[in-house]
């Protein structure tokens, strides 16, 4: 069976420009992403490519020169997050990420790049849909912005083709 089309996350971002993001935001978004991708229990293939896709958007959205978004510094930073997310659960974690993205248009993309996450798959389940709720909440969006988010989203990644 052919593999499934990829999908480009870093298409749901803004045109790259260096200091768009600071590298906190950056690295909640990161994060974000990696729980939109394992909220059903396993990371595909197909969220693997995603994520490493929207680690590089995200350092060209901060500054490729800056020491916190080497490859490196945010191999790091997700290790430590992982860490932490098998001690203190998706909640704490979610939590914490969520504070970091405290202007809107982080939290914004945090929120687009979950619901482009959540499609690389091209299989939604129960417990994404759970996750969705979830951040919905913790980034303290009305319904009715989480929709707006998700059709830009959808155009955007319609546009990919």
């Amino acid at each position: 069976m052919a593999k499934p089309p990829s999908i480009e996350i870093a298409t749901v971002l803004p045109s790259p420009a260096p200091g768009t993001l600071t590298a906190a935001e950056a690295h909640a978004i990161m994060k974000v992403a990696f729980l939109a991708g394992e909220a059903d229990g396993r990371i595909a293939d197909e969220e693997q490519d995603a994520f490493s896709g929207l680690c590089k958007a995200l350092r060209a959205l901060v500054d490729a020169k800056n020491a916190q978004m080497t490859d490196d510094a945010l191999e790091k930073t997700l290790d430590a997050f992982t860490a932490k997310l098998d001690k203190s659960g998706r909640k704490a974690c979610l939590a914490e990420a969520a504070g970091a993205l405290g202007r809107e248009l982080p939290r914004d993309l945090a929120y687009k790049v979950a619901v482009a996450m959540s499609l690389t798959d091209l299989d939604r389940s129960d417990a994404e849909g759970d996750f969705d709720d979830e951040l919905i909440a913790a980034l303290k969006l009305s319904e009715e912005q989480a929709d707006t988010l998700a059709g830009d989203v959808y155009a955007a990644l319609e546009g990919e083709d």
